[in-house]
């Protein structure tokens, strides 16, 4: 049953796909990844696996192929605007379908973050005014009474970059050293 929710994201991408050929080929990649995405984010949820396994099994039917091997083909016979053209082409199909899995990825990641943050108590109207380091400030002070603060520290480190990374881990290294004084 797991194989057959795999293909079945396959089969969504190239019906998006020959549903949205009129369109031009940017809108009817950017639509079938974005479907794909979306689906896989379903799915892993539902079926307990990570969104990678459904995306990649999914996206792989409209990966355009033809384009690549027709810009491969024209660049060996010497064609360069033929290559250029196709070239192009395939990469402009490609950074649609880049686009859908990253839109979804992020819209599904702030959510996660926000989850977090309520779990952890500490939402603040506020955050869309404060820079990465101040957020990560007011976010440590307003957990740092909790009995679980250092797992959320670890689990908050998760979704920064790596200056917030490392504020976050130095939070939760000074909870744990704090709490075995304790």
């Amino acid at each position: 049953m797991f194989f057959l929710h795999l293909l079945l994201g396959g089969v969504v991408a190239r019906l998006m796909l020959n549903s949205l050929d009129g369109y031009g080929y940017m809108i009817s990649f950017f639509s079938a990844s974005l479907a794909v995405a979306i689906y896989g984010e379903m799915m892993a949820r539902i079926s307990k696996v990570p969104v990678m396994i459904y995306t990649i099994i999914g996206i792989l039917p409209i990966i355009p192929g033809r384009g690549i091997y027709k810009a491969m083909a024209t660049l060996y016979q010497g064609d360069i605007n033929s290559f250029t053209t196709y070239g192009l082409e395939t990469l402009e199909m490609v950074g649609a379908m880049v686009m859908g899995l990253m839109l979804t990825s992020s819209i599904v990641r702030m959510f996660k973050i926000r989850k977090l943050l309520k779990k952890c108590s500490i939402w603040n109207k506020r955050r869309k005014t404060m820079r990465q380091g101040e957020f990560l400030h007011k976010i440590c002070e307003s957990i740092a009474d909790e009995l679980y603060s250092a797992e959320c520290f670890r689990e908050l480190a998760s979704y920064f970059t790596n200056e917030g990374r490392e504020l976050l881990l130095n939070y939760a290294q000074e909870e744990v050293e704090h709490a075995e004084k304790n």
